[in-house]
């Protein structure tokens, strides 16, 4: 079941049957949705990407590293079904001890430890072979199970007798038992890598027990919310995520100091198991009742979206191979897999032909060009409210610059205005008689590149941000181009200037050391529209209007190493990278906003942004981890959307 296992214990208040068992099915209060910067009309809905039929009543389900193989307890039927995680077919079912409930994995040894309910013992599968090796005697309805990486240990929650039994990898023997509080409906268990220590949820007593995984001692107690069941380990950012049934919210424990940080309130509908997703760095929370899971924020610490699942949705576990959460839903014996997000925006702001977009993190506000009025807006980004406006500009493309904190607004009308990011003010304007575009910023030499769009004028201005003067120029594409380039981006680790050339269809790599074009980078594309730099894997993406709208670049080797057409083709006018989930979020004609990660996979959209003809620009806000995107002409649109 992952991290955490929601037992059918003849214990619960408010029951329920179930085969010839019962489940807690508690009625609470109505549902509640908090956001971090506004109120959500209606959380972001998500979908599945399929589902697969297993055994009767699955439980849990763990992800097996050794062979990229998902392991299903099948409480029904006694058995774990083995399923490719790369084709979703069932390849083994193996017979396993009396109502199998929870697994893990353990890495040491490449074996499956699961739990069986009414056996009152854990089956030892060997996953190389798929076959039970060993069968271990634990204590009274062991109902959940974690694998401890520091001490290469299994601990065995046993509900009806409200102990632990630890054994230790490869020895398929008890080694010790550890006491809980009697009486305290143990329900769940998970493992804390960061502070080598074992949480248990005591569900009649509200409160989680904390244990040391070196003495094997209960070390103290932290009270949660009423009828703690699901538990998992955040270890992204060391905390507990604890899923509280009867007071409908989910406890944040801080694990460094094992305290409460924060509680979230979510739906009323038995929130049974937690799982996290390392991937998109969020929480999801399974509603048994409401055949739903609730997705959290692991940086807001709130609710961001649902997803409809299966009926009765009780197991759940990441797939590292595809970057997939499998649920398993007992009442309809099947396995859903999540294998994308979509984003609904959280709210949105009207601003006539919205164009060119930017986020100044020293004064936390972003900044969009309006081009028809000549002004850009200035929005507060927690809650989109217009905090002031800077006229009489040739607005269409921003620029922040972090050494003076001031945004360069470029244009068509071939000058430069700086803004002041304290005052909204200009603070200087540089005329060059140039059409220019998005600049780059040299956090090495502290320079800007724009790039200049007039008709056979192939150049790029070089400005220096602290007199905000022009003190140089490089020369770039093709001289008999229509077009030079419209956008520029800069790498930190070469220290060199990617220049877009439309026109031309490539990429001039400037090197400020040696004060020439070092490489040009040929496109397998036509139109390019904008480039931007992913510093989790040293590549550049460039966008286009025509397929591949998608093509990647290696900074390290200077030539194209991947491309994609994103939602069929459709044209792509903006990138930006998103630092809290290292994906890159394009912003795409008449379609929704696309989250692709490493890979090249897509793994979120937004919904269609529908009040513009287009999505036109994008920008990422770190301070917030939000995601904004116009929509012009006309009257267009500002959306934020949670990253």
């Amino acid at each position: 079941m992952g991290s955490a296992a929601f037992a059918k214990s003849n214990r619960a208040v408010g029951t329920r049957l179930t085969s010839s068992r019962k489940v807690v099915v508690l009625l609470l209060p109505a549902l509640l949705l908090a956001s971090g910067y506004a109120v959500v009309a209606s959380a972001n809905a998500l979908h599945t990407s399929g589902s697969v039929v297993v055994g009767v009543n699955p439980w849990g389900v763990a992800y097996v590293t050794s062979n990229h193989d998902l392991y299903v307890a099948n409480e029904g039927s006694n058995t774990v079904s083995v399923l490719s995680s790369s084709t979703n077919n069932v390849l083994a079912n193996i017979a396993v001890g009396f109502s199998p409930v929870a697994l893990a994995y353990d890495a040491s040894d490449q074996n499956l430890y699961v739990a069986n309910y009414y056996s009152d013992n854990v089956s030892v599968i060997s996953t190389s072979t798929n076959t039970v090796i060993a069968s271990v005697a634990v204590g009274t309805e062991p109902g959940s199970i974690a694998y401890d990486a520091h001490n290469h240990g299994v601990y065995v929650l046993n509900q009806g007798g409200d102990t632990i039994s630890v054994i230790p990898s490869g020895t398929y023997v008890v080694s010790n038992s550890i006491p809980l509080a009697d009486g305290g409906g143990a329900w769940a268990i998970a493992y804390d890598g960061s502070d080598h220590e074992l949480y248990a949820t005591e569900s009649n007593f509200d409160f989680v027990a904390v244990i040391d995984d070196t003495t094997n001692l209960q070390v103290g107690g932290i009270g949660v919310g009423t009828t703690p069941l699901g538990i998992a380990f955040d270890s992204g950012n060391d905390l507990m995520y604890v899923s509280n049934a009867g007071s409908s919210n989910v406890s944040v424990i801080d694990g460094a100091v094992n305290v409460v940080i924060a509680t979230v309130p979510v739906a009323a509908g038995d929130a049974v198991t937690v799982g996290y997703d390392p991937q998109a760095a969020d929480i999801d929370v399974l509603e048994y009742g409401l055949d739903e899971v609730i997705v959290i924020s692991g940086q807001t610490q709130a609710v961001i979206a649902t997803i409809q699942v299966g009926s009765g949705p009780i197991g759940i576990a990441y797939d590292a191979n595809n970057h997939r959460m499998y649920v398993a839903n007992e009442y309809s014996s099947t396995l859903s897999y999540i294998g994308g997000r979509t984003y609904v925006p959280l709210i949105s702001a009207p601003l006539y032909t919205p164009y060119g977009m930017t986020f100044d993190p020293a004064n936390n506000r972003l900044y969009v060009a309006s081009y028809s009025y000549g002004s850009v807006a200035v929005f507060n980004p927690s809650n989109l409210s217009q905090v002031a406006s800077v006229g009489g500009l040739g607005a269409d493309y921003l620029t922040y610059c972090p050494l003076n904190h001031e945004v360069y607004v470029s244009s068509y009308w071939g000058y430069i205005d700086a803004i002041n990011g304290s005052s909204n003010s200009v603070a200087a304007t540089i005329n060059p008689g140039l059409s220019l575009g998005q600049a780059a910023y040299d956090t090495a030499d502290q320079l800007l590149y724009f790039p200049s769009y007039t008709p056979d004028n192939n150049v790029t201005l070089i400005v220096n941000p602290l007199t905000n003067s022009v003190v140089g120029s490089v020369n770039v594409g093709n001289s008999s181009n229509y077009y030079s380039g419209q956008t520029a981006a800069y790498d930190p680790a070469d220290k060199n200037v990617y220049i877009l050339n439309t026109a031309s269809d490539n990429v001039s790599v400037y090197s400020p050391a040696l004060g020439k074009v070092a490489y040009t980078i040929s496109l397998p594309t036509t139109y390019p529209t904008a480039i931007a730099y992913d510093p989790a894997t040293r590549d550049m993406v460039v966008t286009a209007y025509y397929s591949p709208n998608y093509v990647v670049l290696s900074s390290a080797t200077h030539n194209v190493v991947g491309s994609a057409s994103i939602d069929g083709g459709n044209p792509v006018n903006s990138v930006a990278y998103d630092s809290a989930n290292q994906d890159m979020v394009l912003a795409v004609l008449d379609s929704p906003v696309a989250f692709v990660n490493a890979a090249g996979q897509t793994v979120a959209t937004s919904t269609i942004l529908t009040s513009g003809i287009w999505e036109s620009y994008v920008t990422y806000d770190s301070t917030s981890n939000l995601v904004f995107v116009d929509t012009p002409p006309y009257v267009g649109e500002v959306f934020q959307i949670g990253g």
